[in-house]
């Protein structure tokens, strides 16, 4: 790598962890390194629920929204590993998603732990300011449900407790934000929340996920999200939509899976991960689903049908 400026992205739709993860990286390299690196956050619109907890702690998310140009060239890639970017060179990747994928690129780390923000500032933390140091537990206690999570570790765990005992950072206020509902006022947003891409074995496939209390007291709520998804999954001729629902009233997870050859409903006894869990799965079962078929296009057309 030259002298040109790098630039860190993290992924779509970026969540908490994904901006922290990028603002740290832009802080370290700048004041650390001899290279200079700015976050951009290309995406115009982001999650109400993301948005809330970034005004609650003064995160400029703001600052670092622009589109990429023709100048930006050498990207750095922060919670996530892969990302189509026409006349770019993806120079580096610091991710925390287990892949079986082999990733070519100069510098690339991806290790389980329980944020990409705590990657990036664990062993480093002399080089931080108490202020970020604040913000990397944060991304931690969100990206994990509070710790309570699949993916979350105790040794991670730990040393957040040590760091919020060390600064006198409030614990609780954390952990409530871990736990943090999906605001449902708005169906057809909450129905995207936390939206991901993928592209797994040449099949077009998105993620999202709601934080709910107690799926049976929001049915009827649920049950419109996963119409609005359904004609989205037609309407985008996608392959796979898999919306991830966690029940914080009893800590468990169920994944509504829709294939074109039928859907799917898996229930999870703890507090699953889209990372983790989820996608490590699907790369496994999409061997097993007839793609060249549209059941679910029929199926809506003759339940719209039948209600005339």
């Amino acid at each position: 790598m030259d002298s040109e400026k790098l630039i860190i992205l993290g992924h779509i739709n970026p969540d908490v962890d994904s901006i922290i993860s990028g603002l740290l990286l832009e802080y370290y390299i700048n004041n650390n390194t001899s290279y200079k690196a700015e976050f951009v956050i290309p995406d115009q619109k982001l999650d109400n629920d993301t948005i809330s907890i970034c005004n609650r702690f003064l995160i400029p998310f703001f600052k670092h929204q622009r589109d990429l140009t023709t100048a930006d060239k050498k990207i750095i890639l922060v919670d996530h590993f892969e990302r189509d970017l026409e006349n770019k060179e993806i120079v580096a990747i610091i991710d925390h998603h287990p892949t079986s994928k082999i990733v070519k690129t100069p510098f690339y780390v991806n290790e389980k732990i329980s944020s990409t923000a705590l990657l990036i500032v664990e062993g480093r933390e002399e080089f931080f300011s108490k202020e970020l140091l604040k913000l990397a537990i944060l991304a931690t206690y969100v990206d994990t449900a509070s710790f309570n999570s699949i993916k979350a570790r105790d040794e991670d765990k730990i040393w957040a407790e040590h760091l919020c005992n060390k600064y006198n950072f409030d614990k609780e206020q954390f952990y409530e934000v871990g736990l943090m509902l999906t605001d449902l006022t708005n169906l057809e947003a909450a129905a995207f929340t936390g939206l991901k891409k993928y592209n797994i074995k040449s099949r077009n496939i998105e993620v999202s996920s709601l934080q709910m209390n107690g799926k049976d007291n929001n049915k009827e709520k649920l049950d419109k999200i996963k119409d609005i998804i359904i004609d989205y999954f037609i309407k985008n001729e996608l392959d796979v939509f898999v919306l991830i629902i966690h029940d914080m009233s009893k800590m468990k997870s169920s994944a509504f899976k829709i294939f074109k050859d039928g859907i799917e409903i898996v229930e999870y006894d703890q507090y699953t991960s889209r990372g983790n869990i989820i996608i490590p799965e699907l790369e496994k079962e999409l061997i097993n689903h007839n793609f060249e078929i549209n059941k679910i296009k029929e199926k809506v057309k003759l339940k719209k049908q039948s209600k005339f």
